[in-house]
């Protein structure tokens, strides 16, 4: 996003008029026998705007997440246009470095003076403030008589009343954020003294605090997810505003990267083999989205750190069952029947691709709905994932979750970012799973019997782990 930079013409407006014989009215006192001597035309054109003691983004893309460095706004030349994001901590105060290049230079002699930009941002109470881009006290900026050399690099630093001001501690989100950049040429002017000579605009997010992601993983889909739901001026809201991102999918439009990208629970065809399970890195640069349960949870807790919220303030959770029958059961999410149409019984066969217990490659058969049929059960259309209407995987050994431990949130505490939902551990259960299934020694590998759901006793365990203890390899899947 960003206005576009204002063309290099020779006969643009002339910004900045600096006039050289005193006016009586609107004519020009003049010596007997010479001509009225017109005022003399300077022109600037923004060149450059660097954002100073920002955060460092890494610009997450197919194949790559390169950090954001340099100016993020450059006009470099007509054919040549750059406007990247920025970002801040909220507590800290916003410095700039902006080069301008004269296209209408003076003429008749040096000029000096004093540039400075003017913007709006929003406080905590709702209002908005105007806040000055100023120059340290003392300090000009030279226009050389008929060059057309670049202007700067200068440094501004944001004021409001003349005194330095930070960004407040919350999230506000500037999708265009406008600066007006103005020239004075003097070194002691007065606000009538400025003239607007050019303007630029950005897109700027703002975190409640600093982050606390590991260096070189604050990834641009982290900041959006992060700060674009803006407003929050606790750690709390800030759950929720993030929150709001991932909640109560519908399988179609549902969570996206910064630039629009999908990303899916388990599309259509995809396997746990053809899914990314770990890294939010990975994730992020992958070529089609499709991540698995841990991924989608990582995703919530990076983008939990970017606000400065604790990893003691949440919890990796795994569902999972106990470790003599971690291996030999799954957990059946809703949807399913059984063929017959009638209640499961405990001899009904669950099939499942042998290697990896996968609903991946779908099997050929299926019923008069075209349901795939998985032994004696049938996959019906189910609880929507993150832009999947029913997930290819429905059947599990284990699932990542996440727990947030504000007190707020105790009535429902279990977040899990790949279907959207909130939970209490009995609402996973009751609400979320058709049944159990265990596989027995007698039985091929892939092939598992129906167990019923008992809420009251149910089999599974939620362990807690911090987000930063390693996970045991293989366990992410």
């Amino acid at each position: 996003s960003g206005k576009k930079p204002r063309k290099d013409k020779k006969q643009c407006p002339c910004t900045i008029k600096l006039g050289g014989k005193k006016r009586q009215g609107d004519r020009l006192l003049k010596k007997a026998g010479s001509k009225p001597k017109e005022d003399e035309c300077v022109d600037l054109q923004l060149h450059s705007v660097r954002f100073l003691d920002d955060l460092t983004i890494h610009k997450d893309m197919v194949g790559r997440a390169d950090p954001i460095t340099g100016a993020e706004w450059e006009n470099s030349s007509i054919k040549q246009f750059k406007n990247e994001p920025v970002g801040y901590a909220g507590g800290t105060q916003m410095r700039v470095e902006v080069k301008f290049k004269p296209i209408r230079p003076p003429k008749e002699k040096t000029v000096t003076g004093v540039i400075k930009g003017v913007t709006t941002v929003k406080k905590k109470d709702g209002s908005k403030i105007d806040i000055e881009l100023l120059m340290k006290p003392g300090e000009k900026v030279t226009l050389p008589k008929g060059s057309t050399s670049l202007i700067g690099p200068v440094v501004l630093r944001a004021k409001n009343n003349q005194k330095d001001i930070d960004w407040e501690k919350m999230t506000p989100f500037y999708d265009k954020m406008e600066i007006d950049w103005k020239f004075a040429p003097t070194t002691t002017p007065k606000d009538a003294d400025f003239k607007r000579v050019d303007s630029s605009e950005h897109k700027v997010y703002v975190t409640l605090d600093k982050p606390e992601n590991k260096e070189g993983e604050l990834y641009l889909t982290l900041l959006h997810l992060a700060t674009s739901v803006p407003g929050a001026k606790t750690r709390p809201e800030a759950v929720e505003n993030t929150w709001s991102r991932f909640a109560n999918p519908t399988g179609e439009d549902d969570l996206t990267t910064w630039d629009n990208r999908k990303l899916y629970y388990y599309d259509k065809g995809k396997g746990m083999a053809d899914c990314i399970a770990h890294g939010v890195g990975s994730f992020l640069t992958s070529s089609d989205g499709n991540g698995g349960c841990n991924a989608f949870a990582e995703l919530f807790m990076e983008a939990l750190l970017v606000n400065g919220i604790p990893e003691d303030a949440f919890r990796r959770i795994n569902i999972r069952f106990p470790d003599h029958d971690k291996d030999d059961m799954v957990m059946m999410i809703n949807n399913w029947e059984t063929k017959s149409g009638k209640p499961p019984r405990l001899s009904n066969r669950l099939i499942l691709e042998r290697i990896f217990s996968s609903m991946v490659p779908v099997p050929d058969e299926t019923d008069d709905n075209n349901n795939p049929v998985y032994g004696d059960f049938v996959s019906l259309p189910g609880i929507a994932g993150q832009n999947t209407r029913t997930p290819s995987e429905k059947a599990f050994h284990k699932h990542w979750i996440v727990k947030v431990l504000f007190d707020k949130f105790q009535q429902k505490p279990y977040y899990d970012p790949s279907y959207g939902k909130t939970y209490t551990k009995d609402d996973f259960v009751e609400n979320t799973l058709y049944g159990f299934a265990k596989h027995l020694s007698e039985d091929m590998l892939g092939v598992y019997r129906y167990q019923r759901k008992i809420p009251s006793g149910n089999p599974i365990l939620f362990i807690e782990s911090r987000f930063s203890a390693p996970i045991p390899h293989g366990d992410a899947d």
